[in-house]
């Protein structure tokens, strides 16, 4: 499981989730994503679920540590063996 807190970052977002995407399937096989919206003001979580990721947003701007806990929360709904 893949937890990638993310804001404003439309333009680079899809290129992140492919490559490390393709870099974990190699080492571990199939990889799920989960990007965490902060909040953004641009097209991060569209270009996000085009890339195959699940999303989920913050209720309010708080930053990366917020971010990465409210994907932590959801990716423990998948039952993974291993968050990054």
């Amino acid at each position: 499981m893949l937890v990638i807190p993310a804001k404003n970052e439309g333009s680079t977002v899809g290129r992140v989730i492919t490559e490390l995407g393709a870099a974990l399937e190699s080492a571990a096989g199939h990889v799920t994503t989960i990007v965490v919206d902060d909040c953004s003001e641009d097209d991060t979580a569209d270009v996000a679920k085009s890339s195959g990721a699940a999303v989920c947003s913050t209720e309010a701007a708080g930053g990366l540590a917020q971010a990465f806990n409210v994907g932590v929360e959801a990716a423990l709904t998948f039952d993974p063996d291993v968050i990054v």
